[in-house]
């Protein structure tokens, strides 16, 4: 039987998007470090890629993929900023989880430029480590297709709705065959920073350095979310302002910012 889950479109207020869910998997993928993210906006920009030497990949040999059916359900997962950055930590292959593969109709995010697609494959994928995911690229096979998901900026702890990178459409002929995922994770992420405070208002994001030093290179990567708690899109968007003086405040617009965003790192230079 389908399953159906109204997911909030934040493209066109009032309206809603529509998940219906396909398969239901328990999935470990591959873990290791580095950086990344996806498309942005004019008034946003992209951080460096992950570099090969950063990445590991597990292969389908090692993956674990236990079928089973599982209720969907639309209770939303706690949004407290998660714990402080601990480099102690190690995460490991089996710290990232496909929970649901579903087809997707409605405002595409993944390329920044919400166009409306139709049946599209889209995964739930959660972080179950205790370290931020920085970018993982997750790949099956679906018929003689490939449907590749990429998924950056997921703190430790919370789920994301991904959907496919090239717009796959799903007919329900073919099933989801796991064939790799190469994925980064981050020890020395800043989630919470001491250096500078963070006001939100509609879509006008506002920093301040409220240290003693000059801050360079000042950035703000934020995610939205569905209304169930999980985030909405691999995407992570980022806001660049640039360099800030002690005592200086800076806001900044942004077209994919609303009351639903949710800011999940900083970076910047001291």
């Amino acid at each position: 039987m389908t399953k159906k889950t109204k997911i909030k479109n934040y493209a066109e207020a009032g309206k809603k998007l529509l998940l219906i869910l396909l398969v239901t998997a328990c999935c470990s993928f591959g873990a290791c470090r580095g950086q990344g993210s996806e498309g942005a906006s004019p008034d946003e920009m992209k951080p460096s890629s992950v570099s090969s030497a950063d990445e590991q990949q597990m292969n389908s040999s090692d993956f674990t993929h236990n079928a089973k059916t599982e209720k969907h359900t639309d209770n939303s997962p706690a949004q407290n900023s998660k714990p402080a950055k601990q480099p102690e930590q190690v995460a490991t292959s089996a710290d990232l989880y496909c929970e649901e593969i579903t087809v997707f109709s409605g405002v595409y995010v993944e390329s920044g430029k919400n166009e409306k697609v139709e049946n599209i494959a889209a995964i739930l994928v959660e972080n179950r480590s205790k370290v931020f995911l920085d970018r993982a690229t997750i790949t099956y096979k679906y018929g003689d297709k490939s449907a590749v998901f990429v998924v950056t900026g997921l703190p430790a702890g919370e789920k994301c709705w991904v959907m496919e990178k090239s717009k796959l459409e799903v007919d329900g002929k073919h099933k989801f065959e796991f064939v790799n995922c190469v994925s980064a994770f981050n020890n020395n992420v800043i989630e919470k920073s001491e250096h500078i405070t963070t006001m939100t208002k509609d879509n006008v994001v506002t920093v301040t350095n409220t240290s003693k030093q000059t801050l360079e290179n000042v950035c703000v990567y934020y995610k939205n979310t569905f209304e169930d708690g999980s985030y909405l899109g691999g995407i992570t968007y980022v806001l660049a302002f640039g360099k800030l003086e002690p005592g200086e405040t800076i806001e900044k617009a942004s077209a994919h910012f609303s009351e639903d965003s949710h800011i999940v790192k900083y970076s910047y230079q001291v």
